[in-house]
Formats: structure tokens, C-alpha cells, sequence
């Protein structure tokens, strides 16, 4: 049994001018700088930076009592305050009981009632990209998967194709938000920075999604309300909202339901390419489960390898390898004191190859997430999907797209390796790839005919 957090706890108060330092640290190498306070410092450790004090946590109890035990505690400033700029005040950045209530108002988006309809536009896509590949030949997955991504999430949620043009907004998402980590790196005012830095890419960025919520919005006129998605439910409620609440909706939807997605099957089929076992675990259970055809939501209770490999992918490089946490009143973790206005910090990364609650967790080993296996041995030591009432609304949906657009790739297709398959992780707003990810792909099956 593993003992709760160790009491260890250390306290760095630094004078005025080297404030600096705990930052510059984090900068230069989070994981690093993260891995090295775990071994000096122990699950806790608070850095007393003069204007704040930051209380780094790395043990699943105390991410249980600031996620989920004393959530209301706890709030998102960072996020709304660096965010905001792009995604406006959306689901992602509200905070307290406007968070509550488009969380609520949202729900219906993300209800099992409509699988049925999303499987067949999830396996719709996945087709569609594997007659683009090539029988035999190198492909830039992370590319591939970003336009699979924005185009599963934009006609799931908005019922708008935007295939042909779903590359461009992937540009457009990646510019903003590297302008918008520029800033913050290089000015405590980021969100002041950002608004009187405005270079010719982003604006065209901007301009870029301002066409897509227009697009979604003459969809909607188009198309009726009937049946409901995410715009129905937006617009429902939209004049009980600020007068860019549809705007900042459909953009935190675009973005956040994407993004998790893209990265996660980028590193799933990269881990393919140099896990032969694993790969042929896969293929035999599509073959025996489909013979052939393409996956239904029927499908999904006998599609556990894909699944696996989804998590798995989750928990080596969680996509949400931080969260920061503004105490909004004096509190205590766990018997430990935090006063308004410090901030706390978990790292889901940290957590995930944390050896006292993973079996060798150096190891890629999707099925470590079957059935009958028993990892990780604490509840709060895995949080691909955070938890508590800040937890991904679209955790379930998340789970079934990747089953069926996993299972409709490895049914088509081999991955083999193609250059360089040591990706370095670049631990940034959220954790991307140092560069593009490319694979060998060599077609197994016939492209099913979806029309």
C-alpha cells in the first residue's frame, strides 16, 4: 500500500532579486525542473516568490483535495488571464458560477444519445484520410491527425466540413498560441503584450477563425436546429451571455476538442512503429472483431486494444502535462496552509510515471489500462481528463472517437518507423513535438467505400 504525501515539505523563500531563478528553471526544462524538485524537495515544496508564493504538489492526494475535495477553492486566473485572448471567456477560461452554468448548459452536447450519429462521421474521416495515404510510403501523422481532429470535432459539434481547409486551421490555432506563450514568457503582462504586438500572421490568424464562426453560424441558419449540436445549445442560451459568448464558445470547442485528440493519436501510431507486439495485438483483434468492414458504434464494447493504446498514449505524454491553480481564499491541503491568492501546481506527467503507483512506468504497456489489470494503484495518480467539476465535458466522447478512428487506421494500415522516431516533447501551454512526426505506412486492407 502506498503511504499518502511525504511530509518532507520545503519551503525556498528568495530574496527580491532572485526571484527569477525559479522561473528561469521551470523555463529552460519543466520536466527536468519538476523531476528534480520531486528528489530534493519531496511531494511538496513551496517557492515564496515576493509577490506570490507557489506550492508545487506531486502527490495524487493532494490533486484530489484541490481538483475534486476542496475544488471551489481553487480557480483558473492563470488560464482566463493568458487564454482569454484567444479563446475569449468560453467554457475553458470561465471561472465560478459562469463556469457552472455553460457547463450545464453545454451538457447536452456531449450526451450518449447521439453516438450513433458520431460514428458515423468519425469512421467517415478516418476513411476518407486513408484513401489519401499511400499503399506503401512515409506520411506526416501529426499533420494527418490534426486535420483529422479539427475535421471529426467541427462537423461532431457544428455539422460544418472543413477538410479541405481543416490544415489552415490548424495553422491558425498554433499561431495564436504560440504568440500568446511568446508574450507571457517575455512579459509578467502577457495578455497587455499581446494586444499591442499584433504581427501580419496573427491577425490573419484571427481572421481565420472569425470565417469558420461565421461559416458555423450560416450552417446553423442553413440547417435548422434539427437534429440539436453544440451551436444549438450555444445559441439557446446565448443572450443570457456577454455579447461574444457564441463567438468564444464555438472557438474554445474548436480548440480544446481537437487538441488533446491530435496529440494523443500522433504519439499512439508513433509508439506503433517501434512496438511491433503491440501493433500485432491490434491487428488481430480488428481482424477478428470486423472481418473487414468498418467499425460501428456497436462495435465498441469488443474494441479494447485501440482504446488501450488511446490511454496508454494519455499517461506517457498527457497533452495537459500541468495545471496551475489560483487560491482564491486562505485554505489547507492536507493539514498544509495556503493563504488567497498563492497559487498551486500539479503535473499529470509527473503523476503518470510516478513508480509508486505504476508498474514500470518507463515502459509504453497499453495494456496496463485492461479490465483486469490494476493500474495505477491510486485513483488520482492518472488525469489524461483532470477531474472533480473542471474535468474534460467531453472525456466520454474523447474515448469513443479515438476507439473508432484508432481502429479504422490500424485496420487499413501498418505503422512503420520513418526517420527519427525519438520525438522530443516540448512542454509548453500544452505539450507538443519538438518538429512533424512522420511514419511508414503499408496498407493491410482495401479502403471501405463509406458513401
Amino acid at each position: 500500500m502506498v503511504s499518502g504525501p511525504g511530509k518532507n515539505e520545503s519551503t525556498k523563500r528568495l530574496p527580491g532579486w532572485r526571484t527569477p531563478s525559479f522561473v528561469l528553471e521551470a523555463a529552460r526544462d519543466p520536466i527536468a525542473a519538476f523531476s528534480r524538485w520531486r528528489a530534493v524537495h519531496g511531494d511538496l515544496m513551496v517557492v515564496d516568490l515576493g509577490w506570490t508564493r507557489v506550492h508545487v504538489l506531486q502527490h495524487p492526494d493532494y490533486a484530489r483535495a484541490v481538483l475534486v475535495e476542496k475544488a471551489d477553492g481553487f480557480d483558473k486566473w492563470a488560464m482566463r488571464h493568458i487564454v482569454s485572448q484567444i479563446l475569449g471567456r468560453g467554457l475553458l477560461t470561465s471561472l465560478g458560477r459562469e463556469h457552472k452554468i455553460q457547463r450545464r448548459e453545454l451538457a447536452g452536447s456531449f450526451g450518449g444519445r447521439d453516438f450513433t450519429r458520431y460514428a458515423t462521421t468519425i469512421t467517415k474521416y478516418a476513411e476518407r484520410l486513408c484513401r489519401e495515404w499511400p499503399v506503401d510510403g512515409p506520411v506526416d501523422i501529426s499533420s494527418d491527425m490534426g486535420r483529422l481532429s479539427v475535421s471529426v470535432i467541427a462537423e461532431i459539434l457544428f455539422d460544418v466540413d472543413v477538410w479541405d481547409e481543416a490544415l489552415e486551421l490548424r495553422h491558425a490555432i498554433d499561431t495564436l498560441t504560440r504568440r500568446i506563450l511568446d508574450v507571457v514568457v517575455r512579459h509578467r503582462v502577457g495578455a497587455l503584450a499581446y494586444k499591442t504586438s499584433r504581427f501580419d500572421s496573427v491577425i490573419d490568424s484571427e481572421r481565420v477563425l472569425a470565417r469558420f464562426v461565421t461559416r458555423v453560424k450560416q450552417r446553423h441558419q442553413e440547417r435548422g436546429a434539427q437534429p440539436p449540436n453544440a451551436l444549438t445549445h450555444i445559441l439557446k442560451h446565448e443572450a443570457n451571455h456577454a455579447p461574444n459568448y457564441a463567438r468564444d464558445q464555438i472557438v474554445t470547442l474548436l480548440v480544446a476538442g481537437h487538441e488533446t485528440m491530435a496529440h494523443a493519436l500522433t504519439w499512439a501510431l508513433l509508439a506503433l512503429t517501434t512496438h511491433e507486439p503491440e501493433q500485432k495485438r491490434i491487428h488481430a483483434e480488428l481482424d477478428a472483431v470486423l472481418k473487414g468492414r468498418t467499425p460501428t458504434e456497436a462495435d465498441i464494447p469488443l474494441l479494447t486494444t485501440p482504446l488501450q493504446l488511446f490511454m496508454e498514449s494519455l499517461r506517457t505524454s498527457p497533452p495537459g502535462w500541468v495545471f496551475s491553480r489560483r487560491v482564491v481564499r486562505d485554505n489547507e491541503i492536507l493539514g498544509h496552509e495556503v493563504k488567497a491568492g498563492d497559487y498551486v501546481i500539479l503535473s499529470p506527467y509527473l503523476l503518470h510515471r510516478d513508480d509508486r503507483f505504476w508498474i514500470d512506468p518507463l515502459r509504453f504497456k497499453p495494456e496496463r489500462f485492461a479490465v483486469t489489470a490494476n493500474e495505477p494503484s491510486h485513483p488520482f495518480a492518472f488525469l489524461p481528463f483532470s477531474m472533480g467539476p473542471r474535468a474534460c465535458i467531453a472525456a466520454n466522447m474523447a474515448k469513443f472517437e479515438a476507439t473508432l478512428l484508432l481502429a479504422t487506421l490500424c485496420q487499413q494500415f501498418s505503422f512503420l518507423p520513418h526517420g527519427d522516431t525519438q520525438q522530443e516533447e516540448l512542454p509548453r501551454y500544452t505539450m507538443k513535438m519538438n518538429s512533424n512526426v512522420y511514419a511508414r505506412v503499408v496498407r493491410r486492407h482495401a479502403p471501405q467505400d463509406s458513401t
